[in-house]
């Protein structure tokens, strides 16, 4: 998932997973290469391939491309998501969206109960008409998935009481260190190099972060 900043603030969220997708109809053919081709030939394995080929063309059927542009000029989310299987899209006001979240969810790395539990991170728009996530996939990313949700809260001008979590925590904390210490330039290069973000959108977080700092971080001393 990638993110595409501009000059008016305006942000473009997309992912086109063309790689994996050719990747999963490749292995599907490999398999399906060896078992037709196999000498002498048996149908219980030719099945048997046929039905193992099946899985990941499956999965290359259900992995979507998404757009989710946030234009700050109309004030308006235009989105995007489809699949070979199905197509959705869609509009909503920017004062339709409430709240910008980052989900986890959590699984065993294998059956042993002993073993470590994998995070996956999700990003979800919370709005009036009920939850949107910008995709089905999840990710082992936590920072680029909370790099992102803090650049859509930035798109869309969320005051921090309207956040899921207090302003800042889905923000790198060395930002809204330096910003709750008045150390504004500082922040606004760091907001710039690690979020991705122009100079506008960068002023604008660290105000808001100057606002309402982290709990626990300490406000500058006047």
């Amino acid at each position: 998932m990638k993110r595409e900043q501009y000059h008016d603030g305006s942000l473009i969220v997309s992912e086109n997973p063309v790689g994996l997708r050719l990747l999963l109809i490749a292995f599907a053919a490999a398999v399906l290469a060896a078992v037709f081709l196999a000498q002498p030939p048996e149908n219980t394995r030719r099945w048997l391939g046929t039905i193992g080929a099946l899985l990941p063309l499956a999965g290359a059927a259900l992995l979507e491309r998404v757009r989710f542009e946030f234009d700050v000029a109309q004030q308006q989310l235009r989105w995007q998501r489809r699949s070979w299987l199905r197509a959705r899209s869609g509009e909503l006001a920017f004062g339709e969206i409430r709240d910008v979240q980052v989900g986890v969810r959590r699984e065993h790395s294998s059956d042993s109960r002993t073993a470590p539990d994998v995070p996956a991170y999700f990003i979800t728009l919370v709005t009036s008409a009920g939850p949107l996530r910008l995709s089905d996939r999840m990710y082992a990313d936590e920072s680029l998935q909370r790099a992102i949700a803090g650049a859509i809260r930035v798109a869309l001008r969320l005051p921090a009481a309207a956040a899921g979590a207090p302003l800042g925590s889905g923000i790198d904390p060395e930002i809204a260190r330096l910003a709750a210490s008045g150390e504004t330039i500082e922040a606004v290069k760091l907001a710039r190099l690690r979020l991705g973000l122009d100079l506008t959108a960068a002023k604008h977080l660290v105000e808001q972060l100057n606002c309402c700092p982290r709990p626990g971080s300490r406000a500058p001393i006047r």
